[in-house]
C-alpha cells in the first residue's frame, strides 16, 4: 500500500511525488511542504542531502536555537544548477542572435532579389512537351514554328479569340541535345501578367480535354516559377508522398495566393 500524505491523506505516486521526514518517517506531497519543485529535484538527485518536516524542524530548533534547518544544505547544489541553466540559456542566445544577424546581413539582398524575379516573371508561361522543331532549321524559323504550334494548341480547346490573339513572344529554355528524350520548355512571355494568368487559368480548367488528346495530351502548362519556388514545390510534393506512404488519405497540393500547401479534401472524385 503506497504511503499516505500526512496532510491530506493522500497517496504519495510517481505522477504526485512526495518527500519522507528523516526524523518521524512520514510522508508529505511537494505541494504541501514548503519547498519548490527545484529544491524537490535536488534533494532527490543529491547524495548526502534528507529532509525533515515542518513538525520536526521546529522540534528541533527548540530543543537547540542556534541549530539550522536542512534547508541550507541545498542553497550550493541550487546555486549551481541555476548558474548551469543560466549558462545554458546565455548560449541559446548567442546562437539565436548570431542567426538573426545572418539573416539580416545576408538575406535581405537575396529577399529583394527573389521579390523582383518573381514579378518578372508573372507574365511568363511555361509550355512542357511541346514537339521540339527541327535543328535544320534558323532559329527564326524554329521560334515561327513553335508559335504556329501554341496557336494551334490553343484553337483546338475552343478559347476566346481575345485569348487566342494575345500577343507573345516565345523562347526554348536550354541549350539544344538531340540526345534527350523530351523536348525543351518553351517559355511565353505576355505584355502583361494578367494575359499570362487568364490563360493558363483557361487551360487549367480544360486540363481532362487536353490529356485525353492524342495530339496534345503530353503538354503541361505551369506559370514561370524562380528556382526557390522549385525547391519549395518539390520539399511539398516530397512531404505529400511521405504522408500518402504513411496512409493519409485525401491530400491534395493547392495553391494559395501562389504559395503550394497540402490540404486535406472530403472527396477527390
Amino acid at each position: 500500500m503506497p504511503a499516505a500524505c500526512t496532510k491530506y491523506k493522500v497517496s504519495i505516486t510517481p505522477t504526485v511525488p512526495g518527500l519522507k521526514c528523516l526524523v518521524c518517517n512520514t510522508f508529505s506531497h511537494i505541494k504541501c511542504t514548503e519547498i519548490t519543485k527545484a529544491q524537490y529535484d535536488v534533494i532527490k538527485s543529491t547524495e548526502g542531502i534528507e529532509w525533515k518536516c515542518s513538525d520536526c524542524r521546529k522540534i528541533n530548533l527548540s530543543k537547540d536555537p542556534n541549530g539550522t534547518c536542512n534547508c541550507c544544505e541545498l542553497i550550493p547544489p541550487l546555486k549551481e544548477i541555476i548558474i548551469s541553466d543560466m549558462a545554458k540559456s546565455v548560449e541559446s542566445l548567442k546562437v539565436q542572435f548570431s542567426e538573426a544577424k545572418k539573416l539580416t546581413d545576408v538575406n535581405f539582398e537575396e529577399i529583394i532579389h527573389e521579390v523582383n524575379d518573381r514579378q518578372n516573371r508573372k507574365a511568363n508561361l511555361i509550355i512542357y512537351g511541346l514537339t521540339e522543331q527541327s535543328a535544320r532549321l534558323a532559329a527564326s524559323e524554329k521560334t515561327a514554328k513553335d508559335k504556329s504550334c501554341i496557336t494551334e494548341f490553343l484553337t483546338s480547346y475552343g478559347l476566346d479569340d481575345s485569348i487566342i490573339s494575345m500577343d507573345f513572344k516565345c523562347n526554348r529554355l536550354g541549350r539544344l541535345d538531340v540526345s534527350r528524350p523530351h523536348p525543351r520548355p518553351l517559355k511565353l512571355r505576355f505584355d502583361n501578367a494578367q494575359h499570362a494568368q487568364t490563360l493558363f487559368h483557361k487551360l487549367k480548367s480544360n486540363r481532362t480535354q487536353i490529356q485525353s488528346d492524342d495530339q496534345f495530351r503530353n503538354i503541361k502548362v505551369s506559370m514561370d516559377r524562380t528556382p526557390r519556388q522549385i525547391a519549395y514545390f518539390s520539399r511539398i510534393k516530397e512531404e505529400l508522398n511521405q504522408r500518402i506512404a504513411n496512409g493519409e488519405a485525401n491530400l491534395r497540393i493547392k495553391f494559395f495566393n501562389g504559395i503550394p500547401s497540402i490540404t486535406k479534401v472530403n472527396n477527390l472524385n
